[in-house]
């Protein structure tokens, strides 16, 4: 381009880069190249780069994707990918976007790190996730900086099929900027993460859920300090975090305003200590006898605590019980009998 040409395209509100648009393409990062993706030379730019049908960017171990600027959004769309090969880096800096459309493919290899850097940069996934056997999935930021949101959508019609498949000795970390602060995990309706995680943690997360929404996890399962609510436009049945089997430790976080805040299925063991449940038709709903609840509050639920089934809890410890129409309920079969 001549400098004529340069300083035309510089003066654009938009720019749009097509990738594949009449021919399958290739973008190949290798080994301590960076393709950065910014907003023009003032910032002031919307840059859009547009990956069709069946192309694909691959980052190669030692490569960086690094998107930046504020305005910059990297779009795949159906039947093309974006792979992440094992020691790929992966950054989107605050105002930039991620964003997975319905039927693409995005594969994360071992030892990638992924940096969501700023409470506005998103990464959202409405086709597959494809995580290696060994891989680690992070919602995380560089040091100093907040963190951004991964939004999962899983609601059809072409606004998301979000698939996560896995070998099942993957990890998902979750390190969000504090249970009350920016969303950094959202859930659009219902994601299954069986066999796929062995270890999931999440520390200080802000996770939002949407309509007709939840979040299945299994493993070895530790949360701490976190939050789990509706999106704030969200109406009816956000049935929160249901943990299907393993083992999960849950203290110092906040259920509230949710269908069902926490489930835990017949597999699962459980400690749950120093929590508060608010403001839910259904606070905690167990099937499992292996339940320790201590020191938890529970408050303007329409049921605290639901015992499904031929089981019991193993304890209930220095818990409180306010406001709620029914404090703790079992089923015709349990020992229990409904506690008001």
């Amino acid at each position: 381009m001549n400098p004529a040409d340069i300083n035309a395209v510089s003066q654009l509100k938009e720019r749009v880069f097509i990738l594949g648009n009449c021919h399958n393409a290739e973008i190949r990062i290798q080994k301590n190249a960076t393709l950065n993706l910014g907003s023009g030379n003032s910032n002031h730019q919307n840059t859009l780069l547009q990956c069709k049908e069946k192309s694909k960017i691959i980052v190669e171990k030692g490569g960086t994707l690094n998107m930046f600027g504020g305005k910059s959004t990297l779009r795949i769309f159906k039947n093309a990918q974006l792979i992440l090969e094992d020691g790929a880096t992966l950054i989107i800096r605050d105002g930039s976007q991620l964003i997975l459309d319905e039927g693409s493919k995005f594969v994360i290899g071992n030892q990638v790190n992924i940096y969501i850097n700023g409470k506005n940069a998103i990464v959202h996934v409405k086709g597959e996730l494809l995580l290696s056997q060994n891989a680690t999935l992070q919602v995380r930021s560089e040091k100093g900086m907040e963190t951004g949101m991964l939004k999962l959508s899983h609601v059809g019609g072409g606004f998301g099929t979000c698939k996560i498949t896995g070998g099942g000795h993957a990890k998902l970390l979750v390190y969000g900027n504090d249970a009350q602060a920016s969303t950094v995990l959202q859930i659009e309706g219902n994601i299954n993460t069986h066999k796929v995680f062995d270890t999931i943690a999440m520390h200080r997360a802000n996770v939002k859920f949407a309509n007709n929404s939840s979040l299945l996890v299994s493993g070895y399962v530790q949360i701490e300090n976190c939050g789990f609510s509706p999106t704030d436009w969200s109406k009816y049945s956000q049935n929160g975090l249901v943990v299907e089997s393993g083992k999960l430790n849950l203290s110092g976080s906040e259920f509230s305003k949710l269908n069902t805040g926490l489930q835990i299925q017949s597999s699962c063991k459980a400690v749950v200590q120093n929590n508060r449940f608010l403001s839910c038709t259904t606070a905690l709903l167990t099937e499992s006898s292996g339940v320790k609840i201590k020191n938890c509050t529970f408050k303007n639920n329409t049921v605290g605590i639901e015992i499904f089934g031929n089981e019991s809890l193993d304890s209930i410890m220095l818990s409180n019980f306010t406001n709620n129409e029914t404090g703790i309920y079992s089923s015709a079969e349990s020992v229990y009998n409904p506690l008001h």
